[in-house]
């Protein structure tokens, strides 16, 4: 799994993070949230940009490593 960064173009809560498999998951996860809550406009919901944080493997490209509690 791996933690990724998303930016709204201009929603309240514009930065969110989310915890998927690839970048189209989490912006995917997060636009659901917005659009069945009705939070923003529909085009403050479009993604402005998505970073990789974190990975849970052993040498991330990232080169910030992802642990989850027991």
């Amino acid at each position: 799994m791996k933690l990724f960064r998303v930016q709204l173009q201009g929603v309240n809560f514009e930065i969110s993070y989310a915890v998927a498999i690839d970048a189209t998951t989490a912006y995917k996860t997060v636009r659901k949230y917005y659009d069945k809550n009705d939070i923003g406009f529909t085009k403050e919901r479009e993604l402005k940009s998505i970073e990789l944080v974190a990975e849970d493997v052993d040498y991330p490209d990232c080169g910030i490593q992802l642990f989850f509690a027991n």
